[in-house]
């Protein structure tokens, strides 16, 4: 059992794993370790707190020097420890109140949620403060109905974003009837986008095709999504699109023409797609025969 005298005996600890501890319901002061780095819990379902104090508004300082924290099934957690130097954080089948605690850590880089079986929605309040998020993962959250597209134009140095496997998120939602427009410079950061398994999915949504500087765009298994728009070519920067599964999805924009530097472009297991961009009598051909590396695949073998 840890207990504080243990506690107090290492003070030169960098990293702690804590697995399936499952009759523990708080845990001595490790708050107090000044050199610790990282710390994961794992499977503790009667964890109620991590700090002796138990209230997440007190000012005490703890974690000086913490860095990277990951909580994965600690459903009856309550409280997030206060971590002023926080750059890493990854919540997996936790209680939905350390979401909204998310608000404090405005020192974070990297933000992984999934496996959140009862989260509905990420909303603007829970991502104004992450104005130094670089890397942004969400999946595995099948009630999740709603990312505010407002929320978004908080994170102006996300380089790194991947949405995956959310049945109930349609991304485009928010924005049908009252289209958000961001200021073009607020994603200007923004490199990388993977969005996959989202069966609502029918437009991309217009923070997206804000993001100027995109380099690489990946979309895969969106039954419903239709069409890719046109503002697309706005896109100038992005060297790579990656097409898979997306049944719906029939034909490419004229705007794909204006994207000069894409180099990369597959297409996966979309049949009406795949004959349109044949080279021999394929109808959307002059729209991609600038692309160097094109490649057409019919059926993906799992």
């Amino acid at each position: 059992m840890l207990n504080n005298s243990l506690v107090s005996s290492l003070p030169n600890l960098v990293e702690l794993r804590l697995w399936r501890c499952t009759r523990c319901k708080w845990l001595p002061q490790l708050g107090q370790l000044p050199r610790l780095q990282t710390l994961e819990i794992y499977g503790m379902s009667k964890l109620e707190f991590i700090e002796s104090d138990h209230s997440f508004t007190s000012t005490t300082t703890s974690f000086p020097s913490l860095l990277r924290l990951v909580i994965h099934g600690c459903e009856k957690l309550k409280a997030m420890p206060r971590t002023p130097h926080l750059k890493e954080l990854k919540l997996s089948k936790a209680n939905l109140a350390l979401i909204n605690q998310i608000v404090g850590v405005n020192k974070l880089k990297t933000l992984d949620i999934s496996f959140m079986y009862r989260l509905e929605c990420l909303p603007e309040e829970c991502l104004k403060s992450l104005t130094s998020l670089e890397s942004l993962r969400i999946g595995y959250c099948p009630m999740l109905t709603s990312v505010s597209s407002l929320g978004m134009r908080h994170l102006s140095s996300l380089v790194d974003l991947s949405i995956l496997n959310c049945a109930e998120l349609d991304l485009s939602k928010e924005e049908s009837g009252n289209i958000i427009i961001l200021d073009g410079g607020l994603l200007h950061n923004l490199r990388s986008v993977i969005i996959s398994c989202l069966p609502k999915l029918k437009y991309l949504p217009q923070w997206l095709l804000q993001a100027s500087n995109l380099e690489r765009l990946e979309i895969s298994i969106c039954d419903k999504l239709k069409e890719l728009p046109e503002q697309i070519g706005n896109l100038q920067s992005l060297q790579w699109l990656d097409i898979t599964r997306c049944p719906s999805l029939t034909s490419l924009p004229e705007g794909i023409r204006r994207l000069a530097s894409l180099t990369y472009l597959d297409i996966l297991d979309c049949p009406e797609l795949r004959k349109r961009c044949k080279r021999d009598g394929g109808e959307d051909w002059y729209k991609i025969a600038h692309i160097p590396h094109i490649d057409l695949v019919s059926h993906i073998f799992t």
